[in-house]
């Protein structure tokens, strides 16, 4: 498997790995290549190791555990503030 940076050999730490559902049914593990925060909420890149063309963005929160909790990003106007973020960043 190649590291998030996309080297095969590198010094990067090894990325964190989650598995995420498909319509199907079917799980298919992904890494997560980055974080963003926009407009004070988490999110992140998720990168299917099956498949490059595999690739999610999800909504970051904090679980009662600590641990992240990676949800769907259903709002439409949440939706809206992400792509006007991404079309300014340089």
């Amino acid at each position: 498997m190649a590291c998030a940076c996309g080297n095969n050999a590198c010094s990067c730490k090894t990325p964190e790995t989650i598995h995420l559902m498909d319509e199907a049914g079917i799980v298919h593990p992904f890494y997560i290549a980055d974080k963003v925060e926009i407009s004070g909420k988490q999110y992140a890149f998720a990168v299917g190791l099956e498949e490059v063309e595999q690739y999610a963005l999800l909504r970051v929160n904090t679980g009662d555990d600590g641990k992240p909790v990676y949800e769907n990003i259903d709002d439409e106007a949440e939706w809206a503030a992400i792509q006007d973020y991404l079309a300014n960043v340089q």
